[in-house]
C-alpha cells in the first residue's frame, strides 16, 4: 500500500512524494517532476542533521536550549517572526496580512 503527501521542503514546485514500503518516490503524475524526487529529497536521510543542541562549542541538554531561545525571545521588545524557508518562505504569509 502506498500513501501519497507533499513534499516537506519549501521549494517553489510543492511537489507530491508516494511512499510506498518505507521509500520515498516522486509521484508519476506530478507535472513537474514526473516521478523523480530532487536531489535534495532523494538525498534527505544521507544529510547531516543537528542531534544534541550546542551552546558556545559545549553540549547542553534540551530543556537548556529551549531555556535559551525563551529568553532570546522575551529578552528583547522587536521581533522578526520568519515561518518557512526556501524560495516562498517569506512570502507565503503575506496574505495573513
Amino acid at each position: 500500500m502506498s500513501k501519497v503527501t507533499a513534499c516537506p521542503l519549501d521549494c517553489f514546485d510543492s511537489c507530491r512524494v508516494v511512499l510506498k514500503e518505507s521509500k520515498l518516490h516522486g509521484d508519476k503524475e506530478h507535472a513537474y517532476t514526473n516521478g523523480s524526487l530532487c536531489p535534495h529529497l532523494n538525498n534527505f536521510r544521507q544529510q547531516n542533521f543537528i542531534t544534541k543542541p550546542t551552546l558556545n562549542n559545549q553540549e547542553i541538554s534540551l530543556d537548556e536550549a529551549l531555556l535559551v531561545v525563551k529568553d532570546k525571545i522575551t529578552s528583547s521588545s522587536s521581533k522578526l517572526y520568519f515561518k518557512g524557508s526556501g524560495n516562498l518562505g517569506a512570502m507565503q504569509s503575506v496574505t495573513k496580512h
